[in-house]
């Protein structure tokens, strides 16, 4: 959309949070291994004026990772290889320490505990599609939950937030279960930290929940592993990691 001589763009998110605002241009620049900053002169960004839903107060912006044509990783284009990484802390951890992004060579992932699986190509691109072949045998949302209510130790409560289904009063022994997610050719252990999330001082909730269109592998599921994207061999890898360390 253009008014006034202004571009103006609008996107959605899958957990309903949106942006608003203008387009332009500018130098990015990012550090570099080689000691030697790499600059991308005319770079295309979003200036937000209206963000809402699940913003932190401490966020101020969103890195366009997808592989639509002006994701940064697109705008990158050869100068990664198609090859990227992060490495997520999570949300509670208080070594202070921020999560990592590394773009090329630096962000191959490797070694021990690695599990790659296929990426699939698919409508939208700005989407990455991972084959999940199973988690648990039966239907997935209300049979997961089931299972994992089944072997939970502890008191039930409501979500504070109106936002999840499976809550309990924080104490020492849970007892939460190890989920795995069994991609195509990769099985992957969610544990703890990866499927429930504190949503206040004294409640922890499951952090699975239920949509009606597709389905989504959240950065929940992903903290503390060093998740790498190769696009030109078309996998995605995950390999256990203290991202707090690393």
């Amino acid at each position: 959309m253009r008014y006034d001589g202004i571009c103006h763009y609008s996107y959605s998110y899958g957990d309903r949070s949106f942006t608003h605002g203008n387009i332009a241009a500018d130098t990015i620049t990012l550090g570099s291994t080689s000691g030697r900053p790499v600059s991308l002169p005319n770079s295309v960004f979003g200036c937000g004026q209206n963000n809402q839903g699940t913003f932190g107060p401490q966020g101020t912006g969103i890195v366009g990772l997808g592989g639509g044509s002006i994701s940064l990783i697109s705008q990158l284009g050869s100068t990664i290889g198609g090859k990227f990484s992060y490495c997520l802390v999570p949300f509670f951890s208080t070594t202070g320490n921020s999560s990592k992004l590394n773009f090329g060579s630096n962000g191959v992932v490797s070694g021990a505990g690695v599990q790659s699986t296929p990426l699939t190509r698919k409508s939208p691109d700005t989407f990455y599609f991972l084959t999940l072949e199973a988690i648990i045998p039966e239907d997935f949302f209300s049979d997961l939950a089931s299972a994992v209510e089944s072997v939970i130790r502890g008191q039930r409560v409501n979500d504070p937030t109106n936002t999840l289904s499976l809550c309990y009063r924080v104490q020492s022994n849970l007892n939460i279960p190890i989920l795995t997610a069994h991609f195509k050719g990769a099985n992957v252990k969610l544990r703890s930290i990866n499927t429930f999330v504190q949503v206040s001082e004294d409640v922890t909730c499951f952090s699975f929940a239920p949509i009606s269109d597709g389905a989504i592998f959240g950065n929940l599921a992903q903290m503390n592993f060093l998740v790498g994207y190769d696009l030109e061999g078309n996998t995605v890898s995950f390999k256990p990691s203290d991202c707090s360390k690393e």
